[in-house]
């Protein structure tokens, strides 16, 4: 009697449910039978379950029933002090490039702990906008705290200076009032190794732009500017910025500034009858300056004894299978004390006419310098360009090297060698790519290292929003 009952009443209260529209109401079939302290089949993403984090920062989201509290991890060793249960926290990643597990435990009210991880790919890199083509030429300081980055061939007139914080890094962009489309500001740029001093090429204008740092902001102090032709085409500086090296690449000549207060006083112009400079390339202590020369069609590179006045060449490094049209000298890198030398070739020929391309290391020995190896690209493709850009760490032991033209993973796309010297031995250690895209992007188009192992690799045409926007990414990597 009791159960019917208690059914009638069942159905009378289901009747007055539906009549209030309530019988639309998808209750879990397991309701009942789950336990109050159950927390599996909880959900546990990073980032909204993105492929991709481009900040450290990053938004947990997690939903686990029963859940009372929580803590995080980055090693499943090391944890985070318990906190009060929420379904969506922020978390920090460690600043390493690559594939990051990021590890979260619950804990319900009678103590029991489950255990969830997510992974995401963290990328560090720097962007600006649409049409910027950053990272045509890139600078960095001697602690690798403040980039900066030019566009390709100049083509935004722009300069973008990128400063390392706590997490991530911030930009300011500098834009000068009197450029003009087409001036080619930002074609080349220089920094001083602690990151005061700023020097932009705008070879269309003839001009060289000299900035200080005060502490808050960018000062603009001096517009060089001179009669030669595209003088700004290569910009450089020592660690100290004591001096500023600026060539001409048509006006075959580089002209030296020495500073004097807050101003760069002219010292001297070195011209050439028919070499046309490429690439300029000052040491750290200002003793020795390295210039890339284009000789119809047949490159070397000349060293000078500094400081200036300059009456000789110290010496000259040509390579015995020196090519015409290889470039040699296109791209130079030296160490902080000039004894180890890299010197790119992005047009040399394994095969006639495949511009594969390679780079050679040298050495000071005495006057001159000692080759002690020559990387040829054997395996790559033709036209991959290897030596487009080089770099060196300042103590001599980590050389990289990009092929920008390389076709891996995308037409154009790019590459990064990373090396390093033991003795006399060069060692493979990786390769480097724009993880996040397989398109054109001419990664490694330029290259600079920084004293505490940070690489800088402009990438002008790597997309940042959309295919094609023609933004540009420097990408950002740590030795270990």
């Amino acid at each position: 009697m009791k159960c019917q009952i208690f059914y009638s009443a069942l159905l009378i209260i289901m009747v007055l449910l539906s009549s209030i529209g309530c019988n639309d109401i998808d209750y879990p079939t397991d309701v009942l039978d789950k336990s109050p302290y159950d927390m599996s089949g909880g959900i546990f993403v990073i980032n909204n379950d993105d492929e991709f984090a481009y900040s450290q920062s990053v938004v947990i989201d997690c939903t686990v029933d029963n859940a009372t509290l929580m803590q995080f991890s980055n090693d499943a060793a090391n944890w985070s002090n318990w906190q009060p249960y929420a379904q969506s926290t922020q978390w920090i990643l460690p600043l390493r490039y690559g594939e990051h597990v990021v590890y979260g435990q619950f804990q319900n009210s009678r103590g029991d702990i489950v255990q969830y991880e997510d992974s995401i790919f963290f990328i560090e890199r720097l962007v600006y906008k649409a049409g910027t083509y950053l990272g045509g030429d890139v600078a960095i300081s001697a602690d690798g705290s403040l980039v900066v980055a030019g566009s390709y061939e100049g083509n935004a007139n722009a300069v973008y200076v990128f400063r390392k914080k706590d997490i991530d890094w911030d930009c300011t962009v500098i834009n000068p009032n009197d450029i003009q489309q087409g001036d080619k500001f930002g074609y080349s740029v220089a920094l001083s190794g602690n990151g005061n001093w700023l020097f932009v090429g705008a070879p269309v204008k003839k001009a060289v732009y000299v900035y200080q740092y005060s502490g808050t902001s960018w000062q603009l102090l001096q517009i060089i500017t001179s009669s030669l032709a595209s003088f700004g085409s290569d910009v450089t500086t020592d660690g100290e910025a004591e001096y500023l090296v600026v060539a001409s690449y048509d006006g075959k000549a580089y002209t030296i500034y020495q500073k004097s207060a807050s101003q760069y006083a002219f010292q001297q112009t070195w011209s050439y009858a028919q070499s046309k400079p490429y690439s300029v390339q000052l040491t750290s202590d200002y003793n020795l300056l390295f210039v890339g020369l284009n000789l119809e069609n047949q490159g070397k590179v000349s060293v000078y004894s500094f400081p200036p006045p300059i009456y000789g060449i110290f010496a000259t490094i040509n390579p015995s299978d020196n090519q015409n049209f290889a470039e040699f000298g296109r791209s130079i890198s030296v160490s902080s004390d000039g004894n180890i030398c890299v010197i790119g070739a992005p047009g040399y020929s394994v095969q006639e006419n495949d511009n594969k391309g390679c780079f050679y290391v040298y050495q000071k020995s005495g006057n001159g310098y000692t080759l002690l190896t020559q990387v040829k690209n054997i395996n790559g493709n033709s036209g991959d360009a290897l030596g487009k850009a080089v770099g060196v760490s300042p103590n001599g032991l980590y050389i990289v090297s990009s092929m920008s033209l390389a076709d891996e993973g995308g037409i154009d796309r790019g590459k990064v060698l990373v090396y390093r010297l033991n003795g006399t031995d060069l060692e493979f250690l990786d390769s480097y790519y724009p993880d996040d895209r397989n398109t054109k992007c001419f990664f490694g188009e330029s290259l600079a290292v920084s004293n505490t192992g940070v690489i800088a690799i402009g990438a002008p045409y790597a997309y940042v929003n959309y295919s094609n926007d023609n933004g540009g990414v420097v990408y950002i990597r740590r030795l270990q």
